[in-house]
């Protein structure tokens, strides 16, 4: 099995349609016992205090992970501190497969980026449209899920949270993750409203202490609203694979 790692959410439907399995670093760093750890194994190793933590954690997981021998980077549309992690991980030994966003999010950029890298992980874009078509159906679920969230008042904001964010990678299981959304969904279903009066967004990079969440709630309020995460589950489903990561807003300027 061919692992490969990303640094953020970038075309996944290719890297499964390659045949591979991908992992989100940002996930498995931040899901391990101790990221802590990780953390401080980079300032070891180098990097300055002030860099941040979900850069150094990436660098640090993948020292400890050999099995990882891959990374698609983002150099344009990610945290400014990745280009230098990545030429770090180059000197490791790491194969770095560049991709990029554009900045004016302009189709013609997007379109050769995602033929690049269809190229590179040698599938074809036929196979590529078949997994899409099979990962919107679990992203249409985490939607359900996010619908519950704001509109039901059923979900928490930490497993709105962890659903969202996942859509990623989809766990580096799809039929997984699937399976595990659909008996989410039917337990969800049966709980009673939250009755918490304040209700809030989330707005900005996901938080590396996900302990916000139930600190939240211990005082009468809940997050309801995700505002990355939920960009990660790609919650306008489109056919067009180009459009579908231009509607992307993460990578983007704020206007």
């Amino acid at each position: 099995m061919k692992y490969t790692g990303i640094t953020t959410t970038i075309p996944v439907d290719i890297i499964y349609a390659s045949g591979r399995t991908c992992i989100d670093l940002n996930n498995s760093f931040i899901s391990s016992k101790n990221p802590e750890r990780f953390i401080m194994t980079a300032e070891d190793e180098n990097f300055p205090r002030n860099t941040c933590s979900w850069i150094k954690g990436i660098y640090a997981y993948l020292i400890k992970n050999k099995n990882i021998k891959e990374i698609i980077g983002v150099y344009y549309g990610d945290c400014s501190s990745n280009c230098s992690m990545l030429d770090a991980l180059k000197l490791m030994g790491k194969k770095i497969i560049p991709f990029s966003y554009s900045p004016e999010k302009d189709r013609n950029f997007m379109y050769e980026e995602i033929n690049k890298l269809i190229t590179e992980l040698r599938t074809n874009i036929n196979k590529v449209y078949k997994t899409k078509k099979e990962l919107d159906k679990i992203r249409k679920k985490v939607f359900e899920i996010d619908k519950l969230t704001w509109q039901d008042d059923l979900v928490h904001g930490l497993e709105n949270h962890i659903f969202n964010v996942s859509c990623s990678d989809f766990q580096s299981s799809p039929e997984v993750f699937d399976r595990k959304i659909s008996e989410f969904l039917k337990n969800a279903n049966k709980r009673k409203k939250f009755k918490q009066k304040i209700r809030l967004g989330y707005i900005g990079v996901p938080p590396i202490n996900s302990e916000i969440y139930n600190f939240v709630e211990s005082k009468n309020a809940r997050i309801v609203y995700n505002e990355v995460q939920r960009q990660f589950a790609m919650p306008d489903i489109i056919e067009d694979i180009v459009e579908q990561y231009l509607v992307y807003t993460y990578p983007y300027g704020i206007f």
